[in-house]
């Protein structure tokens, strides 16, 4: 499909069987903060692996996997 997001979300709203809807709760594909260079350059070691474990154990999923507290 092709086209504006608002073009997609009709397109699929239409052919969504009776009884189903979609809701679009998220635009884009977030940066990888890892990937960053600023953020390479700036953190500890010790604050780059908290941000690592916070990544993997889906502390900044919707909705959150594990807590801070969980993770540390």
């Amino acid at each position: 499909i092709n086209g504006t997001v608002s073009v997609i979300h009709e397109e699929v709203s239409e052919n969504l069987r009776e009884g189903l809807s979609l809701t679009v709760e998220r635009l884009g594909t977030p940066p990888c903060l890892l990937e960053d260079d600023r953020v390479q350059q700036t953190l500890t070691p010790e604050q780059k692996a908290a941000l690592e474990a916070a990544i993997e154990r889906g502390y900044y999923e919707e909705p959150r996997q594990q807590s801070v507290t969980e993770i540390a």
